[in-house]
């Protein structure tokens, strides 16, 4: 980041925070920081004001907006989507046709009404090689392959790529097009045959990095290329500059595998450069030590290793001396802004309650939902991009500094809502289709729980898919406000690609809600339906190793470590979900009075004795139990009371694995007993080293 830059950004800080928000604007546009100074206005939802300023960044004509550069076209898009949020149609249309986002400029004109003219935008997309547009032959030919080869060996390129398009081959269509060198043509046509490791490819050739990935990480991880997509992935995340969740996602195996080829080396290395870019300093380590462990010596990772861990060290003691309430203002300007205090509940009317779906006998019951339908989410690449920039929040998003999504706090309760605020409503009462806090849109009911329920929903300001749970509604307790503050707080700081996110909180009709990413896939709970294969096993084991040490180097405990809450999506990636109960070491837990926190199962010994002791190691052990389940198929210890259950976790040991599962290899097993142990000193010291024995046994099985 440039001086003029920085200075800017930390100027327009302080200008927000005295509610000077056109004085912060003017700051930030005459320093050139154009998407900065539209998040301010778009926070104010003066979207008309922020598409004009990034217009003026964009710096050039629409017709020359498909040759501008990463960063051009980035503001470019900002500035559509702006027009589009302040109704200005023609120009988001127009904006977003140059751009090449045929469905989002179709989308737009949908949501007008004109469905004409969204059904013309995507004709005129595919006008160029439509068969309808086409000839119906050459010359009086047929159109067939035979044909179509013949053009080619004519030296009639062009005329050979329209009869194969024709023929609907597109990726013979695609390698006529290399040939020719067109290749922005051809990576379409690779596209649309679904092959998409070349459709990468073309792009690269073109020189269109963002097509380029979009098609790379759409690589199986089955694939025999997946490791050269994501060689090419690591490779243009360092020339953009950019990292977004998909991408993240996409590189989780291979990062996990660690280089495998001395090309491979150098990959490596500039990721860890983006992950520190974007100070994301646990993947930058994690990327460094599996360089050293390919390749000791190789360049300067191990001085440049040396040199992020004194800085996470700092960093963590740092943040524990803000927990202070004297020094608080000492909060570095990589920790997120704290929370407001929660709205208190309302208080329930004496009248008759209000329902939004059928109540009384005959309203038909919810349909049971599949388990694979937990917690989904896509999110979309360039909503990834604008994301930070573009929040609305009441005061504007504050960008945290070290996460790839926009962050804003919700805490009041809309106009459209004010007359109901006092009205209490059960969570099962909510139909899909209801509109929250005017921005969230239920549309399917995927989870329900003892405390109450989640839906699948859209944010209909970004237009993205989220997950929301909506609570039941409950008396004003003051540890239940503090755990649920909490979970927030501590979620919100932990930015990792392993451990889940929660955006923000709110408040509709006396019952708070909270917005989380939507993951697709499943929780652990779901596929231990015996023995796990040990390859898997291991390598789901080592990503949660990962997010945990990732909590653990911030200070924070999560001491609910179970199944349930590792969650698995697609590519066998593993969030660590639910820090309800987390604790912040060296302080006072938030707990329920007279409660033993955690989950029976899974709690370790010292829990039982004394909850606000707890350490790192103490979720090692819950993860113990979680990995013995995992290979054998069953827990270590089993009861139908508590006390009893309790008492193994304190007293017994666990039947060997090998009794349960022979095959099961005996480093392995070594290594789950050795997390049960009793003692925590006898554990492992940390979830990175036990990260690295898990590897370690993984190259043998």
């Amino acid at each position: 980041m440039d001086e003029e830059r920085r200075r800017a950004l930390e100027g327009a800080k302080v200008l927000e925070r005295h509610g000077r928000l056109d004085a912060a604007v003017e700051l930030l546009s005459q320093a050139g920081v154009y998407d900065e100074a539209a998040r301010i206005l778009s926070g104010q939802r003066r979207f008309s004001d922020a598409a004009e300023l990034l217009m003026r960044g964009v710096a050039v004509p629409i017709e020359q907006v498909p040759t501008l550069g990463a960063e051009g076209k980035k503001l470019a898009l900002m500035a559509a989507v702006c027009f589009a949020r302040a109704g200005q149609n023609s120009e988001a249309v127009t904006l977003f046709v140059a751009l090449k986002e045929y469905q989002r400029a179709a989308q737009t004109l949908e949501k007008a009404g004109d469905l004409v003219g969204a059904a013309r935008v995507l004709a005129s997309a595919r006008e160029r090689h439509t068969a309808a547009h086409l000839p119906q032959g050459v010359g009086g030919a047929a159109v067939t392959v035979d044909a179509a080869r013949k053009l080619e060996a004519q030296g009639k390129p062009e005329l050979a790529i329209q009869m194969y398009v024709q023929l609907r081959r597109y990726g013979e269509a695609a390698r006529v097009a290399m040939e020719i060198e067109h290749f922005g043509d051809a990576g379409s046509f690779y596209a649309e045959a679904g092959m998409v490791y070349d459709a990468g490819a073309a792009y690269v050739s073109a020189g269109d990095s963002g097509k380029a990935v979009e098609n790379f990480v759409r690589v199986p991880v089955e694939d025999k290329r997946y490791r050269a997509a994501a060689n090419e992935v690591a490779r243009l995340a360092a020339q953009l500059s950019h990292l977004d969740v998909r991408m993240d996602n996409f590189l989780a195996r291979f990062i996990a595998e660690g280089p495998k080829e001395a090309k491979e080396l150098e990959s490596f290395y500039q990721l860890g450069r983006v992950f520190e870019r974007h100070d994301l300093l646990e993947n930058a380590k994690e990327v460094l030590r599996k360089i050293a462990a390919a390749r000791p010596g190789y360049r300067d990772t191990t001085e440049w290793l040396e040199r992020l861990e004194e800085k996470t060290r700092l960093t963590s003691s740092q943040y524990e001396r803000l927990l202070k309430q004297d020094e608080a203002a000492r909060r570095p300007s990589t920790e997120p802004p704290p929370l407001p205090d929660l709205p208190p509940l309302p208080k329930a009317r004496e009248s008759q309650p209000l329902s939004t779906a059928p109540m009384g006998p005959s309203a038909p019951e919810a349909p049971p939902v599949p388990p694979t339908n937990l917690l989904s989410r896509e999110v979309s690449e360039d909503v990834e991009r604008i994301a930070r920039e573009l929040n609305p929040s009441p005061r504007g998003a504050q960008a945290t500094g070290n996460t790839l999504f926009a962050v804003g706090v919700t805490n009041s309760i809309p106009p459209s809502d004010r007359k109901l605020e006092a009205v209490n409503l059960e969570p099962q009462a909510l139909a899909p289709g209801t509109i929250l806090a005017d921005r969230y849109r239920l549309d399917q009911q995927i989870g329900q729980g003892g405390s109450g329920v989640v839906f699948r929903a859209t944010d209909l300001e970004l237009s993205e898919e989220i997950a929301l749970k909506i609570f039941k509604p409950a008396n004003e307790d003051e540890q239940a406000l503090a755990r649920f503050r909490q979970e927030l707080q501590l979620s919100r700081q932990l930015v990792h690609p392993n451990i889940a996110r929660l955006f923000e909180f709110g408040l509709y009709r006396g019952c708070r809600f909270i917005t989380m990413e939507l993951l697709l896939g499943c929780d652990l709970k779901h596929l231990l339906t015996g023995p796990m294969e040990v390859g898997r096993g291991i390598y789901l084991l080592t990503q949660v190793c990962s997010g945990l040490k990732a909590a653990h180097d911030r200070g924070i405990v999560h001491r609910d470590i179970k199944p349930e809450n590792l969650f698995v999506v697609r590519n066998d990636v593993v969030k660590v979900m639910d820090f309800g109960i987390a604790k912040r070491q060296l302080t006072r837990g938030v707990t329920m009075a007279g409660m033993v926190a955690g989950t029976p199962e899974y709690i370790s010994p010292e829990q039982i004795d004394n909850f606000t002791a707890v350490t790192p190691v103490s979720d090692l052990y819950s993860l113990g139990v979680v990995a013995y389940e995992m290979f054998t198929g069953e827990l270590p210890f089993k009861s139908n009371e508590l006390v009893p259950l309790l008492m193994m976790h304190i007293n017994n040991e666990p039947p060997p694995l090998r009794t349960k599962v022979p095959s099961i290899p005996e480093p392995l097993e070594r290594l789950v007993l050795r997390l049960l142990a009793k003692k925590p000193e006898q554990r492992f010291p940390d979830a990175g080293a036990l990260a690295s024995a898990l590897e370690e046994i993984r190259r043998y099985v």
